[in-house]
Order: structure tokens, then sequence, then C-alpha cells
């Protein structure tokens, strides 16, 4: 007798190592990859903003992304990890910044699900806010990670984010999509700072 999982790989004939090429693969080291996750929400905010920008943002599209960036970067868990590697004299400080940065996020996705649109656009003031609370979220976190005594696996989180949307922007294929965001990417939030 044939086991279904011989069956399966019998049926579709594509050997498990590539597979895997296609699984996320977490740092093997949890410190930057916690970092690596603040960078991707960062990232986010600034994705989210672009939406707000448009005519008539596309709030079932914001929903989703918000939903997969709290659900996928675990913001609060990412400060609290994070914070371990705080000399203790900052430590109060830092995690206040950084639980800041999670209810900016928070009050983001609560606005966002709230929403109704009722047939009329998203006024100024409603834009203002949805702004403020991305823009809150992702200055809070570069204040958060200032307090870390050393930058070097910051900086290689960021690199690896650039390198991965390179590769993302290398593979797309316009033909397929209907959304070229990916070929109009935003500009990372951390490449016009200096920390």
């Amino acid at each position: 007798a044939i086991s279904m999982g011989t069956r399966i790989l019998t049926l579709f004939p594509i050997s498990l190592a590539s597979l895997a090429s296609y699984a996320y693969t977490p740092d093997s080291d949890a410190l930057r990859e916690s970092l690596y996750l603040l960078c991707r929400v960062q990232e986010a905010t600034c994705l989210q903003e672009r939406y707000i920008e448009k005519k008539a943002p596309p709030i079932q599209k914001m929903k989703l992304t918000l939903r997969l960036v709290d659900r996928s970067y675990r913001l609060l868990d990412q400060i609290n990890y994070v914070s371990k590697f705080i000399p203790p004299d900052n430590i109060v400080l830092a995690v206040q910044v950084g639980n800041e940065a999670v209810d900016s996020l928070q009050d983001a996705i609560d606005f966002v699900n709230q929403y109704d649109k009722g047939g009329d656009s998203m006024t100024v003031s409603q834009r203002e806010f949805l702004i403020e609370s991305l823009t809150n979220t992702r200055e809070k976190l570069f204040e958060f990670v200032a307090y870390l005594p050393n930058q070097d696996k910051l900086q290689e989180a960021r690199l690896r984010v650039q390198e991965e949307n390179k590769l993302n922007q290398d593979e797309f294929d316009p033909d397929l999509a209907n959304d070229a965001g990916v070929y109009n990417p935003i500009e990372l939030p951390w490449k016009n700072r200096s920390t």
C-alpha cells in the first residue's frame, strides 16, 4: 500500500528541496529576526500611507494588509523580545516608546476595521488620523531601536529587507498582476535617516 504522502509526491513529482526554497526561513539570530520584523512594520506603515493618499482608499485591502501586519509581525512580541537587549538604565523609556508604537498601530487597525464607508469618502480628518497613527508607529519604532547599544544587527535586518525587496522586484511579472505596487515600491523609511 502506498501512503497518502507518497501518492501526493508521485502525482506531483517535485522535490521537497524545491518546496523548501519557497518557505519563509527566519534568521538564525533571534534579535536580528525581531529587528527585521520591526523593519517590516515600518515599511508596512509607509505602504498604508500610500493607500490613504489615493482618492478612494482601498479600505478592504487596508483591512487585509493591516491584519497581516498584526498577525505576521506580532509587534508587541518583538518589542518585548528586543527589550531584553536594551541596557537597564534605558529599559523603562524604551519599553514605553515601544508600547506607544504598538498602541498607534492598534489605533490604525481599529480605525480601518470599524470604518464604514456608507457611500461617503474618507474625510480629511479621518485621513489625517490614520496617517498620524501610522507615522507615529514608524517614528516610535525609530526611537525604540535607537536604545539598542549596538546598531549592527539593526543595519543587517534593514539590509535583508532591501535585498528581499530587490529580489521581489526582479521576479515581478507585470503581466500577472492588476496592481503593480511591487514595481512601484515605497521608499524604505530608514533610507534617508541616520538611525
